[in-house]
């Protein structure tokens, strides 16, 4: 819940890489299933947010071209389907930017701003 005027920031990164021996845009791929650490604990990722309009913006299409050598191709929303549990659709109302890192060792950060105009 916000308050009136309040804005909430939630980012997500894909392509976590550098953790995991075998390259993936999303979560799982195959029978590897990245996690995070919490509480001494594994906790296993299980989520992304997409909105298909961000197949034109041009960090997306640069993380597109850098996981090309990793043997994507195609839509990564699709993609992002096939490996991610839950993907959640991006409200109209939400302002994002993406930001494309590491050529070489890719990964794609979605940052969202939601506010409560009310």
């Amino acid at each position: 819940m916000l308050r009136p005027g309040g804005k909430l920031f939630i980012d997500w990164g894909l392509g976590d890489h550098w953790r995991f021996p075998t390259f993936s845009v999303g979560w799982n791929r195959g029978d590897e299933k990245e996690f995070a650490v919490y509480a001494c604990e594994r906790q296993y990722l299980r989520s992304a947010v997409w909105r298909e309009s961000l197949e034109q913006d041009d960090q997306v299409l640069d993380f597109k071209r850098n996981i090309q050598k990793f043997g994507y191709s195609g839509m990564l929303g699709q993609t992002i389907r096939q490996e991610v549990d839950s993907v959640y659709e991006i409200p109209d109302s939400a302002i994002v930017s993406c930001l494309s890192l590491w050529p070489d060792s890719p990964q794609l950060y979605i940052l969202l701003e939601i506010s409560n105009a009310n």
